[in-house]
């Protein structure tokens, strides 16, 4: 089998935000050896495009913006796993669930005062992102 790229092609579906299969060159999709024709009678929404194209449309699904959230919120999922990148600054407070909710995109909590945030965004976003972004809403 030839190696594995972002240029592989793949079968994407948005609705699900899932990758369905890799196309082969012969056109087929691996798994299931289908037609395009034959994914679409499962999968009427499958586009065919590169595994980069796919990966980032599938985190761009689970991306979300910036919204006020509880204090109790906040507190809660601080204390129900060990945070990653916790800071605090003069500015205000992040940290980011340890768990990914898909890939690399983790859901993320801020705190800027008595205000508190959450939102969903790749793992590396810098805290004074993540605090400029909340300042925004």
């Amino acid at each position: 089998m030839k190696k594995i790229t972002d240029d592989t092609m793949v079968y994407y579906s948005a609705r699900s935000a899932n990758i369905i299969d890799l196309v082969c060159p012969d056109g087929l999709s691996a798994y299931s050896r289908e037609t395009e024709a034959e994914v679409r009678e499962c999968y009427p929404d499958a586009v065919r495009i590169t595994l980069g194209e796919a990966v980032e449309r599938k985190a761009k699904a689970f991306k979300h913006p910036a919204s006020y959230t509880t204090a109790e919120v906040f507190n809660e999922m601080l204390n129900i796993l060990p945070p990653l990148s916790w800071k605090r600054t003069v500015d205000g407070e992040s940290f980011k669930m340890c768990e990914m909710t898909s890939g690399t995109v983790t859901q993320i909590y801020a705190r800027i005062g008595d205000r508190y945030f959450t939102l969903a965004d790749d793992v590396s976003t810098p805290h004074a992102e993540i605090l400029r972004r909340c300042k925004e809403v």
